[in-house]
């Protein structure tokens, strides 16, 4: 009976997801990734059995369990390449991302909450990390260098440089956001908001611009798409409005002064309408794509595949500071229709998801919304920041 029980516990807690939020946590440093691909691999392993052992009875000749076993197949398959980091990112990134989706599709809702916390465990378990190394390191935890040092010099760069682990941060900002926004248990709504203020602080600290920025471009963005699903009896039309667009307008000011402000000039009083950095960022994008995709011999099509020394040398860096650029620049023309294919089918996705909810669903209010919008702002998030990092 004690042993049924405790069986049931590990069930409602999910307690297998323990393995990714080990394995996002490992991801931190550098001498852990082996362990940490490991377990990312043997976490998609062992959800596609249990999916296979599930439906193993189903009709239709058996193809039910069919995808769970090709992406099981697949991912064993590309495990070497996976843990070796030798594929940068090659096939084994639409592997990983296909799975994902695939064993995410099958959690309900309320599993989808509990993988929420389970991913915030994570992510203030890295903040709390970073946070006990500056401060035992004696570093001035205001300064907005000592984030960067710590990722050179203590983790060997295990998410890549400072921008890459900004931008990985950013995302459990964002996740713990909308945990907040989609959590009824008080102890979960404890446990994302205490993640979102020390991801927000590491955020400020690493000094990256676009990871301060994204979550609540993001988030603006996915309410304004969202809007009608605030209707409220007790307001006017008139008044909601004039709420929105003070929101709105609060939202976006915020976001200047944060990302944009110090990048881009209104008029070209200083010369040109972007700063140094910004333009870098352009030359570097122009450079990977006329030594790629514009390079001739057929690389518009397939691209330069994963191995990126020489472009790297051509361009005098080791990635174009941009995830996106990179992966048209290694996967052409077909990397761009995978991309699309991708986000087609998110969009499609969600907009079936509003339907549903639309009849399901009780109307969003300022402290909680409905499972679609998290999901906009979320994915917003994901594609701002690999737009302006090579984060993956």
């Amino acid at each position: 009976m004690k042993v049924g029980a405790l069986l049931e516990k590990c069930r409602q807690i999910q307690a297998l997801d323990a393995l990714l939020a080990i394995s996002l946590y490992l991801g931190l440093d550098q001498k852990n990734h082996t362990l940490s691909l490991g377990l990312l691999i043997s976490w998609i392993g062992i959800r596609c059995t249990q999916h296979i052992w599930k439906r193993k009875n189903e009709e239709v000749h058996g193809a039910a369990p069919l995808p769970s076993i090709i992406l099981l197949g697949l991912t064993a398959f590309h495990s070497r390449s996976i843990i070796n980091l030798d594929d940068n990112p090659g096939g084994s990134i639409y592997v990983l991302i296909s799975s994902f989706i695939y064993i995410c599709a099958h959690y309900t809702i309320t599993q989808k909450k509990v993988l929420l916390r389970w991913i915030s465990v994570s992510g203030l378990a890295i903040g709390a990390t970073m946070l006990f190394k500056g401060f035992t390191g004696g570093q001035n935890l205001i300064e907005q260098t000592w984030v960067a040092s710590i990722n050179n010099h203590n983790f060997e760069m295990g998410f890549g440089r400072i921008n890459s682990l900004a931008s990985i941060i950013a995302f459990f900002a964002v996740l713990a956001f909308y945990g907040i926004r989609t959590e009824k248990n008080l102890a979960g709504r404890a446990l994302h908001l205490t993640t979102l203020a020390t991801s927000y602080f590491l955020c400020w600290q690493s000094d990256s611009k676009m990871a301060l920025g994204a979550p609540l471009i993001s988030a603006t963005l996915a309410y304004f798409i969202c809007f009608k699903d605030y209707s409220c009896k007790s307001i006017t039309k008139k008044k909601q409005a004039i709420i929105t667009g003070a929101i709105i307008c609060a939202c976006s000011i915020l976001a200047w002064e944060l990302s944009f402000k110090g990048r881009l000039f209104l008029d070209a009083s200083q010369g040109e309408y972007l700063n140094h950095g910004e333009k870098w960022r352009l030359e570097q994008w122009a450079c990977w794509i006329q030594n790629s995709i514009f390079a001739g011999n057929n690389k518009i099509v397939y691209g330069i595949g994963f191995n990126t020394k020489d472009i790297s040398r051509l361009c005098g860096n080791n990635n174009p500071d941009g995830g996106l650029i990179q992966f048209i620049s290694q996967h052409g023309f077909l990397g761009a229709i995978a991309i699309a294919l991708l986000l087609i089918f998110i969009a499609k996705s969600i907009f079936k998801l509003r339907k549903i909810e639309d009849y399901s669903s009780f109307p969003s209010r300022w402290t909680q919304c409905r499972w679609s919008e998290a999901t906009l702002g979320t994915m917003m998030t994901v594609l701002l920041c690999n737009l302006m990092t090579p984060s993956y």
